[in-house]
């Protein structure tokens, strides 16, 4: 009698702990281990696309997973594309739920720095690299419950950390175009953002509608106008006649819904990160999205893994674009890993060890 109620309370206690088991989650940091490759051993966030980006074999989906359940998807990864022949990898979840923080618009890279005490503007301006069209005299930081502000970095103090605010898990900072004379600005939800030339008559809903008109994720409720040296006006451009003029130097933002979907372009292309995704986006494309191929990819291997799968197909840039194969079409969520010429660790091992014997040989 006593052993049976013994095996029932380890049943029980085996039973519950594995319900209670972490699942991993968008915004956790991963502390990821490998006894064979000790270069993989650092901190990974998971991304918005719930991936995590590892050296050598790009983006891994482990959202939904637990420890355990990771540990064998990148275990396996690491193995099937003949990275190391064993890997020992432990991975524990060490922060959950800190949201990252965004950065887009007038930069030449945009997205997203996992957060940490400590994170300042001026770190996400060395990250984004502002263009030279970037009004750096109005940096928007809006936090995840709404509030906005504007910072002028133009007057950043290193010593005092003056204009330099710390950034909060879940901002979103938004780097602005310039207003040069003679032109409306239009940012977030139109087809082509950016500027356009201004005319006598023009109203903020033709300065829209010379910009491409509302882009499909727009929100037509929520239209500020900016001008300078007054407050802001917001349009519901949703009812009928709702309208105002527009003058030269003034800006236009239209809002735009938060559940966009991207696709994911890293490894040796000269943008990359998260590439919004449209219908139809094919590898190319997204390629283009994320500023083309650097000079030392290799593209002869160019990786695409389906949202939700952990397996990738290989494809050849030169016979994509050729039409020798057909451009595979992107769904939200896929993961684009170019590679870089650059050898493999592990095969220069091999080349080394090759070279070694032969030596030992021809001494001999």
């Amino acid at each position: 009698m006593l052993k049976r109620i013994l095996v029932l309370a380890v049943a029980l206690f085996a039973t519950t702990a594995l319900a209670q088991e972490a699942k991993i989650k968008v915004g956790d940091r991963l502390k990821m281990t490998c006894e064979e490759e000790p270069t993989l051993n650092k901190e990974y966030t998971v991304t918005a696309q719930g991936v995590i980006l590892v050296d050598f074999i790009g983006a891994v989906h482990v959202e939904g997973n637990t420890e355990a359940e990771a540990v064998r998807i990148v275990s396996a990864r690491l193995v099937d594309e003949r990275i190391l022949r064993r890997a020992t990898v432990t991975i524990k979840i060490v922060n959950s739920n800190v949201a990252p923080v965004t950065y887009r618009g007038a930069v030449q890279a945009t997205g997203q720095e996992p957060h940490r005490t400590g994170l300042r503007l001026s770190d996400i301006v060395r990250k984004a690299k502002p263009r030279e069209d970037t009004d750096l005299a109005r940096i928007e930081i809006r936090s995840r419950d709404g509030g906005t502000k504007y910072v002028d970095f133009t007057r950043f103090n290193p010593e005092s950390n003056a204009n330099n605010p710390l950034l909060q898990p879940g901002d979103t900072v938004t780097f602005i175009v310039k207003t040069a004379p003679g032109l409306v600005v239009l940012l977030g939800g139109v087809e082509s953002p950016g500027g356009v030339t201004w005319e006598k008559g023009m109203t903020v809903r033709s300065a829209i509608a010379k910009a491409g008109g509302f882009a499909a994720l727009a929100v037509n409720t929520t239209v500020r106008l900016e001008r300078p040296g007054q407050n802001a006006v917001t349009l519901d451009l949703s009812k009928p006649g709702v309208d105002m003029p527009v003058l030269e130097g003034d800006r236009i933002l239209v809002a735009m819904r938060e559940n966009r979907s991207y696709v994911t372009v890293s490894g040796a292309v000269n943008k990359g990160g998260f590439i919004e995704h449209k219908p139809g986006m094919t590898l190319t494309q997204a390629i283009e999205a994320g500023g083309g191929l650097r000079a030392d990819a290799n593209p002869e291997r160019i990786r695409v893994t389906r949202n939700g799968q952990s397996q990738s197909v290989n494809y050849r840039f030169n016979e994509l674009k050729s039409g020798r194969t057909t451009d595979p079409v992107l769904n939200a969520g896929d993961k684009v890993m170019v590679d870089p010429k650059s050898m493999r660790k592990t095969d220069l091992l091999k080349s080394l060890t090759m070279l070694a014997l032969l030596y030992i040989l021809i001494g001999q």
